[in-house]
C-alpha cells in the first residue's frame, strides 16, 4: 500500500469516528434524560436520612446513625438489620416506573386514594418526598405508584416485595456475634458447674472447674456458632416477667470477655410451646426476649465432656521411639522399636522377639489415636482405682530421644461393662466403650509369633495381613485373663 493511500484510510478513519462520536454524543445524552425520566425517584440511597413506611397498616419509622447503621424508632426502639434496610433504599433509588397518561384528580381507579404502602424519606436539606404505592394493573404485572404530586406510574410488580418487609425483616435480629478473634475468655454456666475458657495468644485452655486441654473440635464448633447468633422470633420488646421463659435463672449462661476489655451475654431459658422446637433467649445486646431454633442451641457444646479433650493422649504429636507392652498374658509382653524413619508412624516397626520380621503399627496405632473417652471418673474413684491396681494391658510410648518429651504411659483394665482407661497425659481416669478392649486385643494378638510353617514367606506384611492367616481366632484377653487363676496346686 502506498504512503498516500495509508494516510487517506487513517483520515477516513477519523472522521467517521468524529461523526459516531457526534451522533451518538446526544443520543447517549437523550437515553440518560429518558432513563432518569423513568427512575421512580432521582437521588441516591445515602441521600436519604430518613424513613417511614406502613407494614401490616402500622407505620415503622427509622433514621439513619450512621453511613450504614439505621435504628428503628417506632413502633418499637431496636437496631435495624443493615442488609434489610440498605435494599430497600436501593430498590426505592433504583426502580422504573413509567408514566401514564391518567388524570391524577381520580385515584381511585389507581388504589392512590388509600394506598397499601406509602413512604416517606427525609432528604437533604430537610425535604420530604412521599412514595405511594396503589392497585395492582389490570394484567397483575404491576403496580401503581405516584411520588408526591406528580403523574401516575406503573411500577414493576417485581419489587413489591422488597418494598413490603415485615418488621421482624427490618430489625436487627442478632443475639451473640463473637468472633473467636476478638474473645480473650469465655464462661459457661449452667446450675451445676462453671466452665471457665481462656485463650493466651491462639491457645485455648479450659480453667476451670479444673485445668484441661480442651477438645479442638469441639471448641471449633462453639466459636463458630457464637460467632452470629440470630433470633428466630421476638416474644417480649421489654425483660420483664422472665420467669416465664426461663431467664430468671437461666439453664445456660455464655458470658463473653472481649480483647477490648467489654462483656456481653447470652443467656438461654426454658423451651417454648410453638409447633417449631425452640428455646427463649435473651442478651446483653437487645432489651427484648426471643427464641433460637432448638437445633442452634443443641450444636452448642456447653458441658464439660463435650469440651474436653476426650483422646487418650498425644499419640501422633511426637515421633516414637519405642512402644512397650506389658499384658497379664505373657505372650503379649514385647517392645517395638522403628526399624528406619522414626518419623513414619506407621510403617517398619521391629519386634524385640522377633527382629526379622518388620510390620506395620497401623491396626495398633490408629484405633488408640482415634479412641474417644465417653465419660470420666475422677482418679480417686474406687471402682476404677481397684480395677487399674492390676491393668491387663499396659502401653509405654517413648519418644525419641531428640523430643524430650516423657513417655506416655496407657493402661487398660475391663470390670464388667466398664473398660477404665490411665493415661499419664490425663489427670481423670477415661471410660471407653468396652468394645475397645476386644479390639486392642485383637491389635495385639497380630504382633504374636507367627508359626513356624508361615513365617518364612510373610516378609513384611501389614498386621491387617496377618491377622487373616492366623490359624484360628484369638480369644479376647478378657477370657485368657479368667485362666490365669491358681491351679489344683494353689500356683498361678
Amino acid at each position: 500500500m502506498k504512503r498516500s493511500t495509508t494516510i487517506l484510510a487513517i483520515v477516513a478513519f477519523a472522521c467517521a469516528a468524529a461523526v459516531a462520536i457526534v451522533e451518538l454524543g446526544p443520543r447517549r445524552a437523550q437515553q440518560i434524560q429518558q432513563d432518569n425520566r423513568r427512575r421512580l425517584l432521582a437521588t441516591t440511597p445515602e441521600a436519604i436520612s430518613r424513613l417511614s413506611l406502613l407494614v401490616d397498616g402500622e407505620a415503622v419509622e427509622l433514621e439513619r446513625l450512621g453511613d450504614t447503621a439505621w435504628q428503628i424508632l417506632q413502633p418499637i426502639s431496636s437496631p435495624a438489620e443493615t442488609v434489610t434496610v440498605q435494599s430497600l433504599l436501593e430498590t426505592l433509588t433504583s426502580a422504573t416506573a413509567e408514566p401514564i397518561d391518567a388524570d391524577p384528580a381520580d385515584l381511585t381507579p389507581f388504589g392512590l386514594d388509600r394506598p397499601q404502602q406509602i413512604f416517606t424519606l427525609a432528604l437533604p436539606e430537610g425535604v420530604l418526598t412521599n412514595i405511594a404505592i396503589g392497585s395492582e394493573t389490570f394484567d397483575s404485572s404491576g403496580l401503581y405508584a405516584r411520588v408526591d404530586e406528580g403523574p401516575i406510574r406503573i411500577l414493576d410488580r417485581t419489587v413489591e416485595t422488597q418494598l413490603t418487609p415485615s418488621l421482624f425483616a427490618l430489625r436487627d435480629k442478632t443475639l451473640a456475634a463473637w468472633p473467636v478473634e476478638d474473645l480473650v475468655a469465655l464462661s459457661i454456666r449452667n446450675s451445676n458447674t462453671e466452665i471457665a475458657l481462656a485463650r493466651q495468644a491462639s491457645a485455648w485452655t479450659i480453667e476451670a472447674p479444673q485445668r484441661l486441654d480442651p477438645d479442638g473440635d469441639a471448641l471449633a464448633e462453639l466459636f463458630n456458632q457464637l460467632r452470629f447468633v440470630q433470633a428466630s422470633s421476638f416474644v417480649s420488646e421489654t425483660k420483664t416477667n422472665l420467669a416465664n421463659y426461663g431467664l430468671d435463672a437461666p439453664a445456660i449462661e455464655l458470658i463473653a470477655r472481649f480483647t477490648n476489655g467489654g462483656t456481653q451475654t447470652l443467656s438461654l431459658g426454658i423451651a417454648t410451646n410453638s409447633a417449631a422446637p425452640s428455646i427463649f433467649a435473651t442478651s446483653t445486646t437487645t432489651e427484648a426476649i426471643a427464641t433460637l431454633p432448638r437445633d442452634t442451641v443443641d450444636r452448642l457444646p456447653t458441658s464439660l465432656l463435650e469440651l474436653r479433650d476426650k483422646s487418650l493422649g498425644p499419640i501422633s504429636v511426637a515421633p516414637i521411639g519405642q512402644m512397650t507392652i506389658e499384658a497379664a498374658d505373657p505372650t503379649l509382653r514385647r517392645t517395638l522399636t522403628p526399624s528406619n524413619n522414626p518419623e513414619a508412624l506407621f510403617d517398619d516397626w521391629v519386634l524385640s522377639d522377633q527382629p526379622d520380621r518388620a510390620i506395620s503399627a497401623e491396626n495398633l496405632l490408629t484405633p488408640l489415636i482415634d479412641a474417644r473417652a465417653i465419660d470420666f471418673v475422677p482418679p480417686d474413684d474406687l471402682d476404677a482405682t481397684a480395677a487399674l491396681s492390676n491393668p491387663s494391658i499396659a502401653l509405654t510410648f517413648q519418644p525419641i530421644e531428640e523430643i524430650g518429651n516423657a513417655p506416655l504411659v496407657l493402661e487398660f483394665a475391663l470390670q464388667g461393662d466398664r473398660l477404665y482407661v490411665r493415661s499419664s497425659a490425663r489427670s481423670d481416669i477415661l471410660l471407653l466403650d468396652p468394645a475397645f478392649y476386644d479390639l486392642l486385643a485383637a491389635a495385639l494378638g497380630t504382633l504374636k509369633p507367627l508359626s513356624s510353617d508361615r513365617d518364612a514367606p510373610l516378609g513384611h506384611l501389614s498386621s491387617i495381613a496377618l491377622m487373616a492367616l492366623t490359624p484360628a481366632p484369638l480369644p479376647s484377653l478378657e477370657e485368657e485373663v479368667r485362666g490365669w487363676g491358681p491351679d489344683a496346686n494353689g500356683t498361678e
